[in-house]
């Protein structure tokens, strides 16, 4: 038996039952590893990340950031506590009110839930946001929401200790630079592709209740703002360096490949 990882920081007992009685093991990130490898010995183990399809970008160079225009963030929702959607909400509304800049945040997929233990203005900071725009959740990815990715100049990723988010990945398969928290395997999707400040993750120990305990905590919105501002000095840098992390290791069918070459060492 073959084990894909993705626990995080919650203890998942059945998880971990299935991984004590798997032969092979599949981290999905560095990060994944270093959380559980303590506890799992003697297991054949490889660290593949999660992948998708490359869809390019689309923006032209004319569409290309620039403060004297609108600057458009996308994330996609999830009502799990520590996704980051909350601080995303808040640094939006900061750059609008205290450093007069005009940016929007797309929400995709919003299914008007809120974390569990969250602020009590967590859904009212984004209803009737001017500078929020709600994409409700959906069945099926379609032109309304690949619309609203390739349209946005950037993905802001302040999740923590994430092992690996999908999320990210799919956003990036259309060409999007990140703005983001260097936590969980985040530093190990983006690469050099975005801006991500440093994080501990480690802070409140090894484990702790990230699926059930939504924590606040204080983004530097200054140091993002610095990040933010390399990012657009620097765009068509960082849309390369997108496009490198698919062709590079990111891309569906170089995991795939990934995938078998460690299911034929297994079997061997």
């Amino acid at each position: 038996n073959v084990i894909k990882l993705n626990c995080g920081h919650s203890f998942n007992y059945k998880a971990f039952i299935k991984i004590f009685i798997a032969n092979g093991l599949v981290y999905q990130s560095q990060f994944s590893q270093t959380l559980h490898e303590v506890y799992i010995r003697k297991k054949h183990t490889t660290v593949i990340l999660n992948g998708a399809p490359w869809m390019g970008g689309s923006l032209s160079s004319s569409e290309f950031p620039r403060f004297e225009k609108e600057l458009r963030f996308c994330i996609i929702y999830s009502s799990a506590p520590l996704k980051g959607i909350y601080e995303s909400v808040k640094f939006v509304e900061w750059l609008n009110n205290e450093k007069n800049v005009r940016a929007k945040l797309i929400v995709i997929g919003f299914d008007w839930t809120a974390p569990p233990s969250s602020p009590d203005d967590f859904l009212e900071s984004m209803q009737g946001n001017e500078h929020i725009e709600l994409l409700d959740a959906f069945d099926e990815f379609g032109d309304l929401q690949k619309g609203a990715i390739q349209s946005s100049h950037f993905y802001l990723c302040l999740s923590r200790a994430d092992n690996c988010p999908n999320a990210l990945v799919e956003a990036m398969s259309y060409g999007l630079p990140v703005l983001g928290l260097r936590s969980g395997g985040v530093s190990e999707i983006v690469g050099s592709a975005g801006v991500l400040l440093p994080f501990d993750d480690f802070d409140n120990g090894f484990f702790f209740g990230s699926r059930y305990e939504f924590l606040i905590m204080a983004v530097p919105f200054d140091e993002l703002f610095e990040g933010l501002k390399k990012l657009i000095e620097n765009y068509e840098f960082y849309l390369d360096q997108v496009a490198d992390r698919f062709s590079s290791e990111l891309d569906i069918k170089i995991v795939s490949q990934r995938y078998r070459r460690f299911l034929e060492n297994f079997l061997s």
